[in-house]
């Protein structure tokens, strides 16, 4: 960080070098990183606040002079619901951060050749929210000064620091970096993913893949339930009980109920309205050697020369050599993944030729 401080003090530099620390933080900073137990903190949380910390007091990206309902333009109520950005208090920050995580695909487009593109820029959004955190952490104030009433709802997130005065928990300033971490992490790979053609085969699946495969059904759909940035977080939340995605749906949806698979029949007729969550599930059985990352163990797709990404209702294909791709169809994904995998893994996959 010492780096980026010096810069910010050199207009000349201080945009390059807040840039480059940025998609260091993105791209560079697992997630899943455990939190040290004395701190609080992992690498990633500290370094993420401490770009917070920056953005506030040197504006090196100019984030004041950022205008949400210029920037979002018809998407401006759908993620602030009128609140202001500049002035939030944390509790509003919290409700910013969920309508992001509720409402950013509605941001997405997707196009067969191109890939994914965004209608506003969801990143610089961010960057203008991280901003306002680091004005929410450096400030402190007098817990009498707060109105009886808004006492309990700001208890779950501010601490006892000193003469009488709250600062913001260590906790719920590592759970927003999480989410937004996350999203900023999620939507440029979205953004940078590679689109591939159409498939030229299906694999021939059978009633015994469909059966085999119901326990990964159920993980990945669960997994797609999950808000971006809520495994992490309840990872994080809870890190000596967290073991299944399971909880963490129950978790922000007390009352959730358990996807269920598509009969063999419909999914036999073709991909065309099936989402590729139920599709994936029998692909996996085709190839058990590709292993499937989600949002809270993505950072180990590099150990493998391929793997599937499940994040949120997204699918995606990766490399080991940091290679992404996307399609309209899992099947399409499937079929380069074939075509591309070279002789490891299992010698022959039995293919359906496609009319």
């Amino acid at each position: 960080m010492r780096e980026l401080y010096a810069a910010c003090n050199d207009e000349m530099n201080a945009r390059d070098s807040t840039k480059r620390l940025i998609l260091s933080w993105v791209n560079c900073c697992d997630s899943d990183t455990v939190v040290c137990e004395a701190s609080k903190y992992s690498d990633m949380h500290l370094f993420g606040l401490g770009l917070c910390y920056v953005f506030h007091t040197h504006d090196p990206l100019d984030s004041r002079q950022y205008s949400a309902q210029n920037e979002l333009g018809e998407f401006h109520m759908l993620l602030t619901n009128g609140i202001d950005v500049r002035e939030c208090s944390w509790l509003q920050m919290k409700q910013l951060v969920t309508s992001l995580q509720t409402s950013y695909a509605s941001l997405l487009t997707f196009e067969r050749l191109t890939g994914y593109d965004c209608k506003v820029d969801v990143s610089n959004y961010i960057l203008k929210l991280m901003s306002r955190v680091g004005a929410l952490l450096a400030t402190i104030f007098l817990w009498d000064s707060v109105p009886p009433d808004e006492q309990v709802g700001l208890s779950e997130y501010y601490e006892h620091e000193a003469d009488g005065y709250y600062i913001v928990k260590p906790g719920a300033a590592v759970e927003l970096i999480d989410v937004l971490h996350t999203l900023m992490r999620l939507v440029l790979t979205l953004l940078h993913a590679t689109p591939v053609g159409a498939a030229s085969s299906k694999p021939d699946l059978t009633q015994f893949h469909h059966e085999a495969s119901l326990d990964d059904f159920y993980q990945l759909a669960t997994a797609r339930d999950c808000m971006p940035g809520s495994i992490v977080a309840y990872k994080n939340k809870f890190a000596g009980l967290f073991h299944d995605v399971s909880q963490v749906a129950y978790y922000l949806f007390p009352t959730y109920t358990r996807p269920v698979q598509k009969a063999m029949a419909d999914l036999l007729l073709g991909d065309d309205g099936v989402a590729g969550v139920h599709i994936l599930p029998l692909l996996m059985q085709v190839l058990p050697d590709v292993p499937v990352m989600m949002e809270h163990t993505s950072a180990a797709a590099k150990q493998h020369k391929w793997s599937w990404l499940v994040w949120h209702e997204h699918i995606l294909l990766c490399q080991e050599d940091g290679n992404i791709y996307c399609a309209d169809s899992v099947f399409d994904l499937f079929s380069y993944l074939l075509d591309h995998r070279g002789g490891d893994g299992p010698e022959r996959v039995v293919r359906q030729r496609t009319a």
